[in-house]
């Protein structure tokens, strides 16, 4: 063990030499060498070889270099020998970008160049697209550079988009911009550099900032670049159009230029033909486009009705009625269309190219499988299809209990009418299986019905070049063939298509007047059954059940309406001493020979709780189960309460409650010994034992020393610990207030004058709470007013004839006051300072504060009302009429009437100026913008008096009228009524339009 420590200590020594890097000499050189001779990267070592030995052999620091080299400008670093020849200068910080360096070693003289480096950040970024014009670039590297250097070794490529090739590139040199350093925080920060265009990148361009090298780089190429593109002038890229529910792909489009594009008709664009829409895609997003600037850019000859046009991003979607097959030429022409950044669309020329689109597939089915139609009502069933104008219709009446022919499937059942029909001997048996009818034997059993009554070509309602449409397809002609007129039935209506299709499709339709509803019991069931036609009960109706029973296809339950058309059925439940599995397969109503059958498995909407909802259930399935989950359970339930919810720590709590059991809508008291349990702070608990009487209530005080204060729950506990009910209070050492606070000022106060609130403040000790502070504060409120109803008579208290605007007040006021010596304070306040003369109350809140800081406050409401209202009385029509003759009063708050106020009336003629809106005309609708516009006929001032005044106003023709008054009280606010009223003549009334640059021409 010596021996390996003295050979560890003997080796330690050699291990912590550092090791010198190597350097070699180039050869074919004499003399003296600096290695690099040119460039200089950011931490390159400069390597000075000398012709003889200078240094020390074996290498080391050399601390006077300046004996032997020389270095202009200087530069942090050591010299380092690495062997008696070799002397090496390894930088302590990185060669700054763009400098030079002079070095002088003996006889050997060179200047060293740095290099420059890549930018780590650029803004706008590289690659960056769809800018706006660019006014200055931004440039940071990691190491400071001289600004005149940078500018010396950039230059800005300017290329038209796409940008590619610089044939027609435009340059820009360090005389086409300023560069300015941005100011570093700390040393280690990068430096940014802001490169200020004189004139801007313009949009359409596509920019390539090119850095060279070095100072001395004298190649072409850059050595990096900064590359970004600016966006697209604003115009129309292509035209093209997508299929129907399509959101964005498009099935075909053409290019379009600024100066125009021109397509003939023999390179239509074809559409899919689900699509009636056209897509005209810009370089940017628009604008939203109305239908005059959609119709100013888009024309289509011949004209598209229903024309409708929106923006989706950078797309304009066009969307019209286009009819089927019909070559449509679409004009592109140049509009005032601008982009969200308000550019115009760059358009100088027209576009022209063509589209059509093709003739949609035909089809035609039924929109339901099976359905009710009314005996005494519409007999209609719904289609839907397109470009079939006839139909093959044919009916047969069936049995309405042929179990073969039910339950009938969710969907029409489509039979071969190209395949033979069973022949005699051949037809299908009588379906007595327990399970539903299959598709396969359904189509065999109506494929063997053989002729039927009615079989014809029916119009329909749908256009070979038209739209889908849902329509109904009206059976009562056929019907009645079949059966008669109203004649209630079973029937299987059956449509085929006139086209090479052999399939014909059946549904099942009942026609019949009754109707079945049922209301549930937890254990019973009441039918009704009513008339469709009259809503009336049907009396003598029956109702069947019929279903499985034991593998056997039976009648569940049946019974007979009464003469309110309704029976109560008890529902037998499931009784597990003798189970018995029932299904409910089909509910039969039958009065006479109408018979509704209904299929359980698709039972109608529910009604409970109040709303209407789906159910999955079989139909009265549940009255062959277990009943008793039906019926809710006994509820007990509780009425805890406190006579009050706040106490404080010496006085009782008085508890009281009540309990009750809610059993089958029913309830009945509960007596039993019980605990009331109060809760409080602390988890403490306290028990009061009670007893309740035999009306189920009980009564508990609760009354503790020292108790905390915060908030306690009580709640009531039987014998078996169940508890019932629950109440919170409060136990809180509140102070009760020592002086009480009193608010003197009328109820009510006129709006034109000033009013005072008083206030009093005294000990109920006795006594004056003198030199206490005083809080006011006043809001106000808007009051609904009218003076006492006078027939016939309009005030304008009233909103509606006033024309009253939003209620306006002077703000909340609040002011410091000081109780004096009798406890007494005053405030003054002034309605006349109030914008508007409407109605308001005025809550005014005074707080006083004791000698313990204790706060008392009370509120006084003073109702402001104008110093009059005026009334008006006037007939809103009027026959035949030359005059108006209103009456006119003036009403004081007080109800009474005022005499001596001047009141203004004029007579107006109210008209109707309408103009015309540009909007779609394509439907042939027109669209105005309607003015009202009221002409004066007369003005009269009038004093009132304490019996109403009547006037005499002339008119000269028909039309409508207003009447209204102005007056003003004596602080100048007005109040004014309008009434308006219809004066008949011997002329009709019309309002012209006004005059336009339009006019109209019609056809003889």
């Amino acid at each position: 063990m010596m021996l390996v420590l003295l050979l560890a200590l003997l080796a330690a020594p050699a291990a912590a030499e550092p090791v010198t890097p190597a350097a070699t000499r180039p050869a074919g050189q004499a003399g003296t060498i600096i290695v690099p001779d040119h460039f200089l990267r950011r931490w390159d070592p400069v390597t000075v070889f000398f012709a003889q030995d200078v240094g020390p052999a074996k290498g080391g620091p050399e601390d006077h270099p300046e004996r032997l080299v020389t270095l202009s400008p200087s530069h942090p670093g050591a010299f380092t020998w690495l062997d008696a020849r070799t002397l090496q200068f390894r930088p302590a910080e990185p060669w700054p970008p763009l400098a030079r360096f002079a070095w002088a070693a003996r006889e050997t003289k060179v200047r060293l160049t740095t290099l420059m480096a890549a930018p780590s950040n650029a803004i706008p970024p590289n690659d960056a697209l769809g800018l706006e014009r660019v006014e200055s670039i931004t440039l940071t590297f990691a190491e400071p550079i001289d600004p005149a250097d940078l500018a010396r070794m950039v230059t800005i490529e300017l290329r038209p988009l796409p940008g590619v090739g610089s044939g027609q590139a435009r340059w820009m040199t360090a005389a086409d911009f300023q560069v300015k350093a941005l100011e570093r925080h700390a040393r280690a920060d990068p430096a940014t550099y802001v490169l200020e265009l004189a004139s801007p990148v313009p949009l359409g361009t596509r920019a390539v900032v090119h850095l060279r090298l070095s100072l001395d780089d004298a190649a072409t190429e850059s050595f990096a670049e900064v590359a970004f593109a600016t966006a697209e002038p604003f115009r129309v890229v292509e035209l093209g159009c997508r299929g129907a529910g399509d959101a964005g792909e498009r099935r075909r489009a053409y290019p379009v230029t600024p100066e125009g594009a021109r397509y003939t008709e023999a390179q239509a664009l074809g559409c899919p033909a689900g699509s009636r829409t056209l897509l005209v895609e810009f370089s940017t997003a628009p604008r939203d486009i109305g239908p005059v600037e959609g119709r100013n850019l888009v024309r289509f000859t011949p004209a598209v009705d229903d024309l409708s046009f929106a923006v989706e991003g950078k797309t304009l979607v066009v969307a019209g009625d286009f009819a089927a097959e019909r070559p449509y030429r679409v004009m592109l022409t140049p509009a005032a269309v601008a982009d969200v950044q308000g550019r115009p669309l760059e358009m100088t020329g027209e576009s022209e190219l063509w589209v059509y689109f093709p003739r949609q597939p035909s089809y035609l089915g039924w929109n339901a499988a099976q359905g009710l139609v009314e005996r005494f009502g519409p007999q209609m069933v719904p289609l839907d299809g397109r470009g079939k104008e006839r139909l093959d219709l044919r009916l047969h009446r069936l049995d309405p209990l042929d179990r073969a022919f039910w339950p009938f499937p969710a969907r029409p059942v489509p039979v071969d009418e190209s395949q033979r029909p069973p022949g005699p001997g051949e037809e299908p048996a009588p379906h007595t299986e327990l399970g539903p009818v299959s598709l396969a034997e359904l189509q065999r059993h109506i494929a063997a019905l053989g002729s039927p009554p009615v079989s014809t070509l029916v119009g329909l309602p749908l256009r070979r070049d038209g739209k889908a449409a849902s329509f109904g397809l009206d059976l009562a002609p056929h019907l009645a063939r079949v059966a008669g007129r109203e004649r209630p039935g079973a029937y299987l209506v059956g449509l085929r298509r006139l086209d090479s299709s052999s399939d014909r499709s059946w549904m099942r339709v009942q026609v019949t007047d009754l109707s079945l509803t049922t209301m549930e019991e937890p254990d019973a069931v009441h039918f009704a059954v009513t008339s469709l036609v009259r809503g009336l009960p049907v009396a003598g109706a029956s109702v069947k059940l019929e279903g499985t029973r034991e593998n056997e296809w039976v009648t569940l339950a049946e019974g007979k309406a009464g003469d309110d058309g309704t029976f109560r059925w008890p529902a037998p439940g499931w009784d597990p001493a003798h189970p018995i599995y029932r299904q409910v397969r089909r509910i039969v109503v039958a009065s006479a020979d109408d018979v509704l059958v209904l299929e359980p498995l698709h039972a109608p909407d529910a009604y409970a709780d109040n709303h209407w909802s789906a159910t999955r259930e079989t139909w009265l399935q549940w009255a062959f189960e277990p009943l008793a989950a039906r019926t809710p359970p006994p509820e007990d339930l509780c009425h805890l309460f406190t006579e009050r919810p706040v106490y404080r720590p010496e006085e009782t709590v008085h508890v009281k409650g009540y309990v009750r059991r809610r059993e089958r809508g029913k309830l009945s008291p509960l007596s039993f010994a019980g605990t009331v349990v109060i809760q409080g702070p602390g988890e403490q608990t306290w028990k009061r034992p009670v007893t309740l009487t035999p009306g189920g209530s009980f009564y508990a005080a609760f009354s503790e020393a020292n108790l905390p204060t915060g908030d306690y729950s009580a709640h009531l506990e039987d014998a078996k610990k169940k508890p019932y009910g629950n109440v919170t209070f409060r136990i809180d050492a509140y102070r009760i207030p020592t002086f009480e606070v009193e608010l003197h000022a009328p109820d009510k106060v006129p709006l034109d004058g000033e009013f005072q609130v008083a206030l009093t403040s005294t000990y109920y000790a006795g006594g004056k709470v003198a030199g206490r502070p005083v809080a006011w504060r006043v809001t106000q409120f808007p009051y609904t007013w009218s003076p006492k109803q006078r027939e016939g008579f309009e005030y304008s208290s009233d909103v509606r004839f006033s024309g009253a605007k939003r209620f306006e007040s002077s703000g909340k006021l609040e002011k410091d006051d000081t109780t004096d010596e009798n406890g007494a304070a005053q405030l003054s306040l002034d309605p006349a300072v109030e914008p508007t003369a409407q109605p308001r109350t005025y809550v005014v809140e005074a707080t006083v504060t004791g000698p313990d800081d204790q706060t008392v406050t009370n509120t006084k409401h003073v109702v402001a009302l104008p110093p009059f209202v005026l009334g008006l009385k006037v007939p809103r029509y009027l026959e035949r009429a030359t005059e108006v003759a209103p009456e006119v009063i003036v009403v004081g708050p007080d109800g009474s009437l005022q005499k001596g106020t001047e009141v203004k009336v004029r007579l107006l003629n109210r008209q109707w100026h309408s103009h015309l809106r540009a909007s779609d005309f394509s439907n042939g609708v027109a669209r105005y913008v309607t003015d009202v516009v009221d002409e004066k006929v007369s003005e009269t001032t009038v004093t009132s008096g304490e019996e109403p005044t009547t006037l005499h106003l002339p008119i000269d023709h028909a039309g409508v009228y207003v009447v209204e008054l102005e007056a003003h009280d004596r602080l100048g606010r007005a109040q004014v009524i309008g009434v308006d009223l219809y004066a008949g003549g011997t002329e009709p009334v019309t309002w012209a339009k006004p005059a336009t640059r339009v006019f109209e021409v019609a056809t003889d």
